[in-house]
């Protein structure tokens, strides 16, 4: 059983897009019609930090709720 917390947190990050993150710095929050970034399959290290932040903002915002 997870806890309440775990729960919210796999919630959020289930409820999210995450195909390009490593190209977008807005919390994996847009719309994929939107989308006109597309990389390649190997992430370079910018890509990559684009995504720790993302994730950082995803956990952010269910600590907020909580």
């Amino acid at each position: 059983m997870l806890s309440r917390t775990a729960r919210e947190f796999a919630a959020e990050i289930s409820n999210h897009d995450w195909a390009d993150a490593p190209y977008r710095l807005d919390r994996a929050g847009h719309r994929r019609e939107d989308d006109t970034n597309k990389g390649s399959k190997v992430l370079t290290v910018s890509e990559s930090e684009h995504i720790r932040t993302n994730v950082m903002w995803v956990a952010a915002q269910v600590l907020k709720h909580a």
